[in-house]
This record gives structure tokens, C-alpha cells and sequence, in this order.
């Protein structure tokens, strides 16, 4: 008796809420990716995760196939897909591959939405050699980003920066500048181990609505009797190019975009012949 309750405990932590709400909308977004239609599925996307998933190259897709959905947590579940379909970056003779897609959907406001997270290296290579690949550390003290970008859609408004140490000695923090009036450093290593990294996690805490801001911060690392100096250039209230366009924002009315504005993706419609051509944000 005791086998059977400790069994149905663990199948009933594994149960999904909300699960046919979940199916329902992971289908909804996977029938219109399918056919391409990226702007509409934009919708179903975590408001936090919306950037990352504007700016995420997808692949053509010709099938997909849910197959199944797992607790992490009550506002949590893991989807696992399968795609038919031809990705970027692998050799045209490879033609259509069939993968598994695993994501992370939370339950917010009521409703299930998709967080996207952008992929590492490591986690494309799979589908292109069949084979789990670690992205190495390099060999030399190094900093990543080359620029941090911090998103204006972002309701948090943090940047995160990578300290990567794969040499063999221990790498010390010993100063880190920012132009205080505009950013606050939230976290921050004192040391980074041999083959380890560590981050450093910047807050723009202003409330400027112009967009692609600039400004930078000194990174000095200390290795043994030597210093490293980083200047590393930081772009605040970013608007990419390719958010604008999805959005329908000319230049013009992008500049003019404040925080708090309601905006959504402009979804493409054919114009009738002899119909003039529209100008994005006009209704």
C-alpha cells in the first residue's frame, strides 16, 4: 500500500494545471509558425521574451507534432515538439530534419506564454552533428558581450555581462565603472576561478524614452601582478531595426515611442490591386 501511495504522489506532482489550456495554445502557436506567420504568434510570447524571439532567426517548418508537456513547477511547464523542418546554418543537401523542441511555458495572467531563451551554441549543435556540443571556454581572460545591449521593451532594464576565465589562474575584480547617474551595478563576482565564469549584472534605473542610448563601462581584472582594463560600450533603450519593422514603426514615430505606449506587430495583409500602398502605422 505504501508503494502504490508513493507512486500516485509522484504521478500527481507530475501532472500539468491547466494542461488542456496549455495544449490549446502551444497548438494555436505552433499552427502559426508553421505557416510563417511569426508577427501573429507574438501573442502567445512572455512580454519579457518578446525581443529575443523578434530578433531569433526560425526555421522553415513543414510538420510539427506535440508531444508532450511536464511540471517544473505550478507556473511552469516543459513542451516537448517535434519539427519537420529546414534550419538555418545547416548545408542545403541536409534538406528537412525531424528534432525535438523543448520550451518553457509559464502561466501569467491566466494564460499560458512562451519564454523564449536565446539558444547557445551548444544547444544548436545537436541538430546538425547528432552529437552533444560544449562550447569551450577561450583560452585567454575575455568579456562578454563586445557591446551590451540593454532592450527598451525590458520591463527589468537589466544587462548581464560574462566574465569568461579560461586560463589557468584565478582573475580578481578590481573595479568596475558606470555612470552612477543612470546605472546601478546589481551584481558583481570578486573572483573568477580557473575555467569558470562569472557575471556581472548592470540596472538602468532612468526613465529617458529616446532610443538607442549610449554609454559604456570599465571593467579592470587583475591576474596575478598584471591588470586588464575592458571598456565595454553599453546601448540603453535599444530598439533594433528588425523590432521596429515587425512592430510597423517608421523611424519617425520609433523616436516618438514612449514607455507605457500600447504597441503591437503590424500582421501583413495583401493589398488589392490598383490599392495604394500603405504606410505603416496608419489605420
Amino acid at each position: 500500500m505504501l508503494i502504490f501511495i508513493v507512486l500516485s504522489a509522484l504521478f500527481a506532482s507530475a501532472s500539468v494545471p491547466h494542461e488542456r489550456e496549455l495544449k490549446n495554445t502551444v497548438s494555436a502557436y505552433w499552427n502559426l509558425m508553421g505557416k510563417g506567420e511569426k508577427a501573429a504568434a507574438l501573442k502567445f510570447v512572455l512580454e519579457s521574451s518578446q525581443n529575443d524571439f523578434i530578433n531569433r532567426d526560425e526555421p522553415k517548418i513543414r510538420a510539427w507534432r506535440y508531444v508532450s508537456a511536464n511540471s517544473i513547477n505550478p507556473q511552469e511547464a516543459e513542451v516537448t515538439v517535434e519539427i519537420e523542418a529546414i534550419f538555418k546554418g545547416a548545408p542545403i543537401s541536409a534538406g528537412f530534419q525531424t528534432i525535438q523542441r523543448r520550451e518553457t511555458w509559464v502561466w501569467n495572467k491566466k494564460a499560458w506564454k512562451l519564454r523564449v531563451e536565446k539558444p547557445s551554441v551548444a544547444a544548436i549543435a545537436p541538430f546538425f552533428t547528432g552529437e552533444k556540443a560544449k562550447e569551450p571556454l577561450p583560452s585567454v581572460l575575455q568579456i562578454s558581450p563586445s557591446i551590451l545591449r540593454i532592450q527598451f521593451f525590458s520591463k527589468v532594464q537589466d544587462g548581464r555581462i560574462r566574465i569568461l576565465n579560461g586560463t589557468e589562474a584565478a582573475a580578481d575584480l578590481v573595479s568596475a565603472k558606470v555612470d552612477e547617474g543612470r546605472f546601478d551595478i546589481v551584481k558583481r563576482p570578486d573572483h573568477v576561478q580557473p575555467g569558470q565564469s562569472g557575471e556581472l549584472v548592470l540596472h538602468y534605473k532612468g526613465t529617458e524614452n529616446d532610443k538607442n542610448l549610449e554609454s559604456q563601462i570599465t571593467v579592470v581584472l587583475k591576474q596575478g601582478d598584471q591588470e586588464k582594463l575592458f571598456q565595454i560600450p553599453i546601448v540603453y533603450n535599444y530598439l533594433s531595426d528588425g523590432a521596429r519593422g515587425l512592430l510597423g514603426l517608421t523611424e519617425e514615430q520609433a523616436k516618438e515611442l514612449k514607455r507605457g505606449d500600447k504597441v503591437a506587430p503590424v500582421f501583413k495583409q495583401p493589398t488589392p490591386p490598383g490599392a495604394p500602398p500603405q504606410v505603416p502605422g496608419q489605420r
